[in-house]
Parts: structure tokens; C-alpha cells; sequence
């Protein structure tokens, strides 16, 4: 089965941002996890760029979790940038687009 996901990872000094593209699925969970460990292993401050993602599931958001909470225990964050209207739907039904974006970002 072809992976539907694009995974580009951009690195300088000061943070690392993971590009994705496509779509957000149990197909392309273990390897956006895997990418997301290793730019939180990486780099205290990550950002996840979701504005060409056309579908996100749970495991998606699982695996954007897993990021979070890795990134809280190296006592860095990961921070979502450019999600649809459509994926930011997703993220705030299921509690978690607040944790991604910052409170003041989630009400804006």
C-alpha cells in the first residue's frame, strides 16, 4: 500500500519543523511518529507544519500526542502551524488542539 503521507523535516539552530503533507492515517502513523520522536530528540522546540494535510485521523492525533508528551519530558514543546479549518475541527473535538497550539492561539 502506498504511503499517502509527505514527511520533510527542516532543521536549523533554534527549532525543528516537520512539514507534513497528505493524508493522516493508520497507514502513516508509525512513520509520523517515528519523525516526530526523532525532531523532539533533536531540538527542544518543534513545529508541525499541517497546512497541507487533507486528513487526520485518531491515529494521527495519537501520534502528535506522543510528540507532546515526549517533548514535555525533555522539557520542550511541539507546536502545530497552518492547520485547515477542517484539521483544527478534528484536534479540538478531540481535546487536544489547546496542548498544540497554546491556549491563546485556540480561541483566536
Amino acid at each position: 500500500m502506498m504511503d499517502l503521507l509527505s514527511i520533510d523535516v527542516v532543521r536549523s539552530n533554534a527549532a525543528t519543523t516537520v512539514v507534513l503533507a497528505g493524508e493522516i492515517d493508520f497507514a502513516s502513523e508509525s512513520s509520523l511518529t517515528d519523525a516526530l520522536v526523532d525532531a523532539v530528540e533533536s531540538s527542544r522546540e518543534v513545529f508541525v507544519d499541517l497546512g497541507l494535510v487533507t486528513y487526520l485521523d485518531s491515529t494521527g492525533i495519537r501520534a502528535l500526542v506522543v510528540a507532546y508528551e515526549e517533548a514535555g519530558a525533555r522539557d520542550g514543546a511541539v507546536t502545530i502551524r497552518r492547520a485547515s479549518a477542517q484539521v483544527r475541527r478534528v484536534l479540538d473535538a478531540s481535546g487536544v488542539l489547546a496542548l498544540l497550539t497554546g491556549a491563546r492561539e485556540a480561541h483566536g
